[in-house]
């Protein structure tokens, strides 16, 4: 656990050996979560990565729409 001061206009200084250890690079846009107690720094690809599995196996928007039309089409029968 590395600690941080927040710097003039919030701004965080991301020590050089986490920069290098998640190969984030000047420049390297990170997404921000909050969590309980704090905040989580992601790398994109794991921001969406994490985004993915919280919705597998969810149905989609659509599939319900052509499912209740198709209730509504077998009561019409």
């Amino acid at each position: 656990m590395l600690n941080v001061t927040i710097g003039d206009r919030g701004r965080l200084v991301i020590p050089a050996e986490i920069r290098q250890k998640y190969d984030w690079p000047e420049g390297t846009t990170l997404t921000i979560q909050t969590i309980a107690g704090g905040i989580e720094l992601l790398a994109p690809s794991e921001a969406l990565r994490r985004f993915q599995a919280s919705v597998i196996g969810t149905p989609s928007p659509v599939d319900e729409l052509i499912n209740e039309r198709h209730s509504v089409a077998a009561l019409g029968d």
